[in-house]
């Protein structure tokens, strides 16, 4: 689930870099930061439940959800 998250964030990230070829290095360094930290923020609730998933529901739940 981390890994594809973190793909797609990286893929849309070059994507609105290549629409915007102006940033600066600073600019495009502060994009890349907001958006791990959006995902990051995002996947830990689900990531602190699977970890305290004693059942394994949750976990067979978010591998049929996620295909993972």
């Amino acid at each position: 689930m981390s890994e594809a998250a973190e793909g797609r964030r990286r893929s849309e990230v070059e994507w609105l870099l290549r629409r915007l070829p102006d940033l600066s290095d600073d600019e495009k360094a502060l994009i890349d930061q907001m958006t791990h930290r959006l995902v990051g923020g995002i996947l830990h609730s689900p990531r602190s439940k699977l970890r305290h998933d004693d059942s394994g529901d949750l976990g067979r739940a978010a591998r049929e959800l996620f295909g993972i």
